[in-house]
């Protein structure tokens, strides 16, 4: 018997990681689309942490006409915490009629 509760626990631990992951991803994807069409940094945070749920940390980094943005988030859990993080990259749309 414990030894279902053991491996459930593990189960439901990894699905709550995989889960966070997901919700990382989506939300560097949310912060890049954002930043590539102009966005202020405000603007990209705002983005990505609505996407990312509670405990977000967003990082906007700019170089050479690419954006990128990364995601992390802390996943607690019975046997720890782990940090996922999710990162995309962009290239700055430039301004169009402006």
């Amino acid at each position: 018997m414990v030894g279902i509760v053991l491996v459930m626990t593990a189960v439901l631990t990894v699905a709550g990681v995989g889960v966070a992951r997901l919700d990382v991803e989506d939300a560097a994807r949310a912060g890049t689309r954002e930043a590539i069409t102009g966005a202020s940094d405000a603007e990209i945070v705002a983005a990505a942490t609505r996407a990312a749920r509670d405990g977000a940390r967003v990082q906007i980094e700019r170089q050479d006409g690419w954006v990128s943005v990364r995601v992390e988030r802390p996943v607690v859990g019975r046997w720890g915490t782990w940090t996922v993080e999710g990162r995309r990259t962009g290239r700055i749309e430039p301004l169009v009629g402006g």
